[in-house]
């Protein structure tokens, strides 16, 4: 084989590598670009599960989360108040609760040292001088049940009427049980969440009557019907209210989503259970807003469509948002507005009723738009956009209570109002159906009346009841 031969098959060789070189190159190259574009996928999952885990740092300390969707890896439930210098426990002037002996008691029980000495002389009672004394109080281990008997006469004149006496009016049965013991039972169920069969369970501890659950129930029915004017006149006298709370919070009801919402003051608390929680509930209840009042709310859509006279925005929700963007982004921003809130609010604090209306309120206003006009970078968490501009748009309702002393800067006293409601939850898991719900609504609003107003809540009910009286109201 000459040279030019070899040559050739040699280049020929090199050419069949080269073309099989080629094609493995092709191969991990398309193996390369599946790779790079399984690494860019897997960049965007791990930035998304990053950010989602940032999100996930929300909690009841700095947002509108309740404490039941803290993760267990935070810290639950952080306190917006800052730590004092006091020491813990009662301060001082607080008033305590302590019992007191009581200087005529129920009965008296003597104890005498032995009646002979070891000398053997007898000891005189009479001679015995008092040492001390000490009272225990107590309750009889069964309530002993009273029983009266209404007997109707009726009278013939000598000219032949006829004249019958009255029955009471709350008296219309053979036999039922008095309105001590029904305002019992609603106490029990209302204000101590207990269920219908415990409820019976404790009744016959205490009282030896055997009450069962269908009784239980029907006391609660009648219980609704007699009191449902005085709902109806509480829901007009928060309507005519010069300051109104209110907030919302769901619940089941046969169930399903559902909702309960409070309007609130000082004095009053009017709750109604509803399937939705949109606007039309506000309509349903109060047609023409508050024209009166100033509304304490959220920054809830459907509370901020209520009309009103005017609105203060609870400062306690805004700085839990912020508070999350402070620890978040470390930015100066969200803590500069904390600190014209709480310079607002220990202005508020510090004010006595005589000196209202403080004339501050532009100047914390112009403050604020200052801090919101500041150039920062919204993009880095959208949480500060939404808040700039709900914060802007609603300038005229952040320090409403700078200018009226009888307005809270937090709606706390609406949350309040509504963790009966989620204890309740708690307990039953429920309401079986929306005549349930909204009869724990009516009678909760009564019972919550009836504490901010100072009164007995056994008491109150049990006299209403007696009254069997359909035009009761507040007035």
């Amino acid at each position: 084989m000459n040279k030019v031969d070899r040559l050739e098959k040699e280049n020929k060789a090199l050419k069949e590598q080269v073309q099989s070189l080629l094609a493995k190159l092709d191969i991990v190259m398309s193996e390369v670009r599946a790779l790079s574009e399984e690494n860019a996928m897997l960049h965007a999952k791990v930035k998304t599960l990053e950010d989602q885990l940032s999100r996930s740092k929300k909690n009841s300390g700095n947002s509108s989360f309740p404490p039941s969707r803290d993760l267990s890896t935070v810290k639950k439930n952080q306190s917006l108040r800052k730590k004092s210098n006091k020491k813990s426990g009662g301060q001082l002037g607080h008033k305590g609760m302590t019992l007191f002996q009581d200087a005529t008691p129920t009965d008296i029980e003597s104890h005498h040292p032995l009646a002979k000495c070891s000398c053997g002389n007898r000891l005189n009672p009479e001679d015995a001088k008092l040492l001390c004394k000490r009272q225990v109080f107590d309750i009889p281990p069964v309530i002993e049940p009273i029983c009266i008997e209404h007997r109707l006469y009726e009278n013939r004149c000598s000219c032949g009427q006829i004249h019958k006496g009255a029955m009471p009016s709350n008296v219309n049965a053979p036999v039922q049980y008095g309105p001590n013991i029904r305002s019992l039972i609603l106490s029990l169920h209302i204000e101590h969440y207990i269920p219908l069969n415990r409820i019976s369970s404790l009744v016959e501890e205490l009282t030896s009557y055997k009450i069962g659950d269908g009784t239980i129930d029907n006391i609660l029915k009648h219980a609704e019907k007699v009191f449902t004017p005085l709902y109806e006149s509480l829901r007009q006298s928060i309507e005519d209210a010069n300051i109104v709370g209110s907030d919302e919070t769901g619940c089941k009801i046969d169930g399903s989503k559902g909702w309960m919402w409070v309007w609130q003051n000082y004095e009053l608390t009017f709750i109604r259970a509803h399937r939705s929680r949109g606007y039309k509930v506000v309509e349903e209840n109060f047609k023409d807003g508050f024209t009166n009042a100033t509304l304490v709310s959220d920054c809830y859509a459907s509370q901020l469509k209520t009309p009103a006279k005017h609105y203060q925005l609870c400062l306690a929700h805004l700085q839990r948002e912020l508070i999350y963007i402070k620890q978040q982004t470390n930015n100066r921003w969200a803590q500069d507005i904390l600190d014209l809130f709480s310079e607002a609010m220990k202005l508020k604090r510090e004010a006595e009723e005589k000196d209202f209306p403080l004339d501050k309120e532009a100047s914390f206003k112009t403050k604020l738009l200052e801090l919101l006009n500041i150039d920062i970078n919204d993009d880095q968490l959208d949480e500060i956009r939404t808040l700039r501009q709900r914060l802007i748009k609603k300038i005229d309702s952040v320090f409403t209570f700078l200018n009226h002393y009888e307005v809270p800067f937090d709606n706390n006293a609406s949350e309040r109002a509504m963790r009966n409601i989620k204890v309740k939850q708690n307990v039953s898991k429920g309401y079986r159906t929306e005549e349930g719900a909204q009869r724990y609504a009516m009678l909760r609003s009564i019972t919550d009346t009836l504490k901010k107003q100072g009164k007995s809540v056994l008491n109150m009910i049990a006299y209403w009841l007696s009254c069997n009286n359909v035009n009761l109201s507040w007035e």
